[in-house]
């Protein structure tokens, strides 16, 4: 009964967060050709000739018109599944733990159960919850180009769901920990927003590469090379558990007054 009140609470959720990836990644592998098409216009032509861009642009359109798995990564493994992805994490994580001190209703949970019950139920049904989400959008994108007719190697795109389910449950255990840290659902929210700016602004510089989650999550290598990326999963998936852990122990100790 306890798992299965955690489980009606994150449904909702997890349902409207999975159709918006399927019917984007439905969209964006049916409207390939009209992009392309655009893309192509007289008028975008003329523009690229004019730009100093010009002719890096014209050989970006051109791969992506030419290329469909240069296109799976431009317009979706490495742009809106892992936007969409990143928004899933905060979505099913940030109401984790404020919403029930916010409410109060976390005096009843703990009047019925141990913490570590409480904690874990909660974060490893979002855990599941986050899985079934981005493993359904990335699914849905592989189908509908083969159904499409499009040429889609099989070990890129699973390689990309499989990076972007690992790095979205590090950002969904980062979500349910800064859950734990406000009693008002709405600064956890913006906490996880600004953390997320932050990895991502880590990308351009040097000294701060290795914190590009996102560029493990989409990274362009995978083109080349199709793999899951054992060593930089382990990490990810270690920095995970690390933070699960701190989560409890932030838990068990604190006053949830």
């Amino acid at each position: 009964m306890k798992s299965y009140k955690e489980i009606k609470a994150i449904q909702m959720r997890t349902v409207i967060m999975l159709a918006i990836l399927a019917g984007l990644a439905i969209v964006t592998v049916m409207i390939k050709s009209t992009v392309v098409s655009a893309l192509g216009l007289p008028q975008v032509q003329e523009s690229l000739k004019n730009s100093s861009l010009g002719k890096t642009l014209a050989s970006e359109i051109s791969r992506i018109a030419n290329d469909f798995s240069y296109y799976s990564y431009s317009q979706w493994f490495g742009k809106t599944y892992m936007q969409i992805a990143a928004l899933a994490a905060i979505v099913l994580s940030f109401p984790l733990f404020s919403k029930e001190r916010e409410k109060r209703t976390i005096y009843l949970l703990i009047g019925r159960m141990g913490r570590w019950e409480i904690y874990s139920t909660k974060v490893l049904i979002g855990y599941v919850a986050v899985l079934i989400t981005i493993f359904g959008g990335g699914i849905a994108y592989i189908l509908t180009a083969n159904i499409m007719g499009y040429a889609l190697p099989s070990t890129m795109a699973f390689a990309w769901t499989f990076r972007i389910m690992v790095g979205t449950l590090l950002l969904y255990q980062i979500g349910a920990y800064t859950s734990l840290l406000f009693k008002s659902q709405v600064k956890p929210f913006l906490l996880d927003i600004a953390i997320y700016i932050g990895l991502g602004i880590s990308g351009f510089f040097k000294q701060t590469k290795f914190l590009d989650l996102f560029g493990y999550m989409g990274g362009k290598t995978v083109l080349k090379n199709p793999t899951i990326g054992i060593f930089p999963t382990i990490i990810v998936l270690l920095i995970c558990a690390v933070i699960f852990t701190l989560g409890y122990l932030q838990f068990r100790s604190m006053d949830i007054c």
